[in-house]
Protein backbone atom coordinates (compact mmCIF):
# COMPACT_ATOMS: atom_id res chain seq x y z
CA UNK A 1 0.00 0.00 0.00
CA UNK A 2 1.20 3.47 -0.83
CA UNK A 3 1.57 6.09 1.91
CA UNK A 4 -0.39 8.58 -0.20
CA UNK A 5 -3.49 6.36 -0.06
CA UNK A 6 -4.06 7.21 3.60
CA UNK A 7 -2.26 10.51 4.09
CA UNK A 8 -4.73 13.11 5.32
CA UNK A 9 -6.99 14.09 8.18
CA UNK A 10 -9.46 11.37 9.22
CA UNK A 11 -12.34 11.42 11.72
CA UNK A 12 -13.93 8.31 13.24
CA UNK A 13 -17.45 8.32 11.78
CA UNK A 14 -18.88 4.92 12.69
CA UNK A 15 -18.20 1.31 13.62
CA UNK A 16 -19.07 -1.58 11.35
CA UNK A 17 -18.67 -4.72 13.43
CA UNK A 18 -14.98 -4.97 14.31
CA UNK A 19 -14.08 -2.22 11.80
CA UNK A 20 -13.62 1.49 12.45
CA UNK A 21 -14.77 3.68 9.59
CA UNK A 22 -13.13 7.09 9.14
CA UNK A 23 -14.14 9.91 6.82
CA UNK A 24 -12.07 12.93 5.78
CA UNK A 25 -12.30 15.67 8.42
CA UNK A 26 -13.83 18.06 5.88
CA UNK A 27 -16.54 15.60 4.80
CA UNK A 28 -19.97 17.24 4.60
CA UNK A 29 -21.45 13.89 5.71
CA UNK A 30 -20.00 14.26 9.22
CA UNK A 31 -22.86 15.34 11.43
CA UNK A 32 -22.39 17.06 14.79
CA UNK A 33 -21.70 14.69 17.64
CA UNK A 34 -22.45 15.10 21.34
CA UNK A 35 -19.15 13.43 22.19
CA UNK A 36 -15.84 14.30 20.58
CA UNK A 37 -14.78 11.98 17.80
CA UNK A 38 -11.34 10.42 17.64
CA UNK A 39 -9.36 11.78 14.72
CA UNK A 40 -5.98 11.16 13.11
CA UNK A 41 -3.88 13.52 11.03
CA UNK A 42 -1.57 11.30 8.99
CA UNK A 43 0.95 13.68 7.48
CA UNK A 44 3.43 12.80 4.74
CA UNK A 45 6.72 11.52 6.11
CA UNK A 46 5.07 9.65 8.98
CA UNK A 47 4.06 12.46 11.33
CA UNK A 48 0.97 11.59 13.40
CA UNK A 49 -1.36 13.83 15.37
CA UNK A 50 -4.07 12.03 17.33
CA UNK A 51 -7.09 13.88 18.66
CA UNK A 52 -8.94 12.32 21.59
CA UNK A 53 -11.46 13.56 24.17
CA UNK A 54 -9.93 15.59 26.97
CA UNK A 55 -11.27 15.99 30.51
CA UNK A 56 -13.74 18.68 29.39
CA UNK A 57 -14.73 16.78 26.20
CA UNK A 58 -12.72 19.04 23.91
CA UNK A 59 -10.40 17.29 21.49
CA UNK A 60 -6.81 17.18 22.75
CA UNK A 61 -3.99 16.68 20.23
CA UNK A 62 -0.95 14.48 20.81
CA UNK A 63 1.95 13.69 18.52
CA UNK A 64 3.62 10.57 17.29
CA UNK A 65 4.58 8.64 14.17
CA UNK A 66 2.78 6.39 11.72
CA UNK A 67 3.90 3.94 9.06
CA UNK A 68 2.65 1.37 6.59
CA UNK A 69 3.74 -2.23 7.14
CA UNK A 70 2.36 -4.32 4.27
CA UNK A 71 -1.42 -4.01 4.50
CA UNK A 72 -1.20 -2.67 8.05
CA UNK A 73 -1.26 0.86 9.46
CA UNK A 74 0.92 1.19 12.55
CA UNK A 75 0.29 4.19 14.80
CA UNK A 76 2.98 5.03 17.34
CA UNK A 77 1.65 7.77 19.62
CA UNK A 78 4.26 9.55 21.74
CA UNK A 79 2.19 9.05 24.90
CA UNK A 80 0.93 5.49 24.51
CA UNK A 81 1.50 2.01 23.14
CA UNK A 82 1.59 1.35 19.39
CA UNK A 83 -1.66 0.48 17.64
CA UNK A 84 -1.77 -1.84 14.62
CA UNK A 85 -4.66 -1.99 12.16
CA UNK A 86 -5.38 -3.90 8.96
CA UNK A 87 -6.38 -1.41 6.27
CA UNK A 88 -9.52 -2.90 4.74
CA UNK A 89 -10.29 0.11 2.55
CA UNK A 90 -8.47 3.33 1.67
CA UNK A 91 -10.20 5.67 -0.75
CA UNK A 92 -10.27 9.47 -0.84
CA UNK A 93 -13.62 9.44 0.99
CA UNK A 94 -13.25 6.51 3.38
CA UNK A 95 -10.66 4.74 5.51
CA UNK A 96 -11.64 1.44 7.13
CA UNK A 97 -9.39 -0.01 9.83
CA UNK A 98 -9.64 -3.34 11.64
CA UNK A 99 -7.66 -3.90 14.85
CA UNK A 100 -5.28 -6.84 14.82
CA UNK A 101 -5.24 -9.32 17.66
Amino acid sequence: MEEGAITGSWVHAEDDGDKKVFWPSDSPELTPSRAPRTAYDLAGGGELTTYAAGPDDRRVPSGGKWRIDGDHLVLEPADGPPERYVVDEATPGRLVLRATK
